[in-house]
Parts: structure tokens; sequence; C-alpha cells
């Protein structure tokens, strides 16, 4: 069973965190800041229905990737991660992506990256300072990652354009379906969308957004489709510069002309003045010009056509959504400890057989977050 359809009635209630390494990372305009390299976690999740036992996790983390305020942890044995927020100057936001989620769960649920409660750190906890945690399902891959990763390592044969191509067609068709329902993900970018494990047994994987704090909805912009103009202008702008880091592995593997061809022709079909105009009540999830667009986008071939037929693409088929989880983790390890009696065994992780589980005792070291706190520590209000 994948991580939401085994964790889907629990909520993160309480947390311990012991940090075990930290590294200087640079960041933006500050020359270097130190951030927590990996840790020792303790997470409880409680059934919000009172039918199961809580659940408690032990294991490691390790950071991943980091924002602008924001750091994001792996557990090494559960398909979790954690982001966790430290910046003081947005300390009201620290709440934001479990509140949004919260908020439209109810109409755009397999849309978003599933979140499952965030907590409150002490600065005893984490060395230096208060934090806030959300816990969230962990993601195949980002669109980022994975267009990153076919820049980088494969030549541009008709097998990997075609990947690429389907990858950037169904990030549109989720961008649309949240407008559908009046939703606007104002940070939409490729790298703020991933893929998830199928939801559903037998079910493929689906496109979700990972970015919650940037949804809002028509009481806060009016305007749902000069909204989405701006937003869609911008992420094509964006994923243009993706190109630049990787320009010359771009041009030698045949990626640059096709790929900005499809940046072009989005930006001509969905980057219009007739859309920033139009006000949009009820939005199609998939309206003619955007059908006209996939089209138009499947139509581009890459320069190098199948001079790379015998290049070995392995893991290219698990760029299609149609994939489904159980493809994406056949080679995976299977084995996994939950210390709740009576927790069903979590998701296997796909890089679990390449780490070690480890025990954590769960001591006098640690602090609690969340409802309470452990050892006498005052409750936060």
């Amino acid at each position: 069973m994948s991580t939401v359809a085994t964790y889907k009635d629990f909520k993160l209630v309480k947390g311990y965190l012991k940090v075990s390494a930290k590294e200087w990372v640079k960041t933006g305009k500050k020359k270097h800041v130190e951030k927590i390299r990996n840790a020792a976690v303790v997470l409880i999740l409680r059934d919000a229905t009172q039918k199961q036992e809580d659940i408690t996790i032990r294991d490691n983390v390790t950071r991943c990737g980091s924002g602008a305020s924001k750091d994001v942890f792996t557990l090494d044995n559960y398909n979790f991660v954690v982001k966790m927020m430290t910046d003081e100057k947005t300390k009201y936001e620290w709440r934001a992506e479990q509140q949004r989620f919260d908020r439209y769960k109810h109409v755009v649920e397999k849309e978003m990256m599933y979140c499952f409660g965030q907590i409150f750190l002490e600065k005893t906890s984490t060395g230096d300072g208060d934090a806030s945690i959300l816990l969230a399902e962990k993601l195949l891959f980002t669109g980022k990652s994975k267009l990153t990763s076919l820049f980088v390592t494969m030549q541009c044969t008709p097998q990997a354009w075609e990947s690429y191509v389907q990858m950037q067609v169904e990030i549109l068709r989720l961008l649309f379906r949240f407008v559908h329902h009046d939703v606007v993900p104002w940070d939409a970018k490729i790298d703020n969308v991933g893929l998830a494990e199928a939801r559903e047994p037998h079910s493929a994987a689906v496109w979700v957004f990972c970015d919650l704090d940037g949804l809002r909805d028509t009481t806060e912009y009016p305007n749902v489709g000069g909204s989405f103009k701006q937003i869609l202008e911008t992420m094509v702008n964006q994923d243009r510069f993706l190109m630049q880091p990787h320009q010359n592995d771009a041009i030698a593997h045949g990626w640059q002309a096709p790929y900005e061809k499809v940046q072009t022709l989005m930006r001509e079909a969905l980057v219009t003045h007739e859309m920033g105009t139009e006000r949009w009540t009820c939005p199609s999830p998939s309206p003619p010009y955007l059908k006209s667009l996939e089209t138009q986008m499947l139509a581009v071939k890459p320069e190098t056509g199948d001079k790379e037929a015998n290049f070995p693409y392995p893991f290219t088929q698990n760029l299609l959504p149609r994939t489904s989880a159980s493809e994406v983790h056949r080679a995976a390890a299977s084995s996994h400890t939950v210390t709740a009696p009576m927790a069903p065994p979590p998701a296997a992780s796909p890089d679990a057989s390449m780490k070690s589980a480890s025990e954590i005792a769960m001591g006098s070291e640690y602090h609690s977050t969340g409802s309470g706190f452990h050892r006498g520590l005052p409750q936060r209000g």
C-alpha cells in the first residue's frame, strides 16, 4: 500500500529531534549558513478516527534540499519527507502548507502532495532556535530533478524526448485542474510539482503540486484567469532558465532546440492577452487550446533522431505518469520496522536498499513538540 493509503487517517501530533551533524551551505545572497545535515527523529502519529493506536516512527533524516526559508529532509526507511521552517521572519507562514492542504482538501486532494500534520519544535531540539516541521508524503521525483537528470545523463533519444514532453503535458493538465476548481497555484513551476506514488491499489502514479503555501482561491485572487496568465508566464520563464546551467550538455545531446521550441509553444498558446482579460467562473480542466497545444508539443521531435538507438535508458519509463508505483519500487528493498502494534507496514522506500535501518532510543536527550512537551518543558499556546 502507498504511504497515503497506509497513514491517511493519522496525523502528526508530537515529535522529537536530535541533531547529529551540521554543515555550512551557501544559500542565496547569504555567503554561508550552517544547516542540519543529519538528525535522529521520533514522530508520533495519532488516528483521527480513534480506532487505531498511536504509531511511533523512529528513524534518521538527511537533508535533501533547501529553499529560501525551509529545508527538506528524507527519512531513511519511510516514504515521508520532513519540511522544516526556521526563518524567524516567516514565522507567520509556518503552518501555511498544512492549513492550505486542509482548506482545499475537499476539492483538490488528489492534486496536492499529501500532508500529515505540522507541529512546532523547541529551540533545545534544533540547537539554533524555534522551528516548525511538516510531515508529508515522499514523491518519486520532482519535475526539475527528472528534467535535470535527462539533460545531464542522457542523449536526446526519441524515447527520452517522449518522456519529457509527456511530463510537461501532465504538469499543464495538473495546473488546469487546479484552476477548474478556482484554486490558483501561485508559485507553479517545474520544481514545485512532482510524481507521487499511486494513492489507490492498481492505479497509476499521480502528478501533484508540492509547494502548498502558494495556493490561493477567488477570495484572494478574484480574477482567476488573469492570475493564471501571470502564473503560466512566470513558469515558462523559470523553466527556460533551467537550461542555462546545463546548456553545454543540452547542446551536445540535442536537447536545446526542441526544448526551447516547446517553451515557445507554451508561451504563445497560454500567455495571451485574451486569457489575461478573461474572468473564468468555471474553466474547463482541459480547454480546446490546451488540447491543441499538447498536439503541437508531441509533434516536436529531437534533433538526434534515433542516432543513439542503442543507448541504455533504464529509468526513462519511470518518467511516464502511467508507470505504476509497484514498477517504480520493483528493485527496492521491503524490510522496514514500524513500532506501533496495530500499524500496517510502511511502503517500501526507493532507496531503502542502499541504507541501513537504525533504531533510535528515545531518551532524555530528545525534546518534545506538538500538543505537549516532555520532562517538564512548558507547553506552547
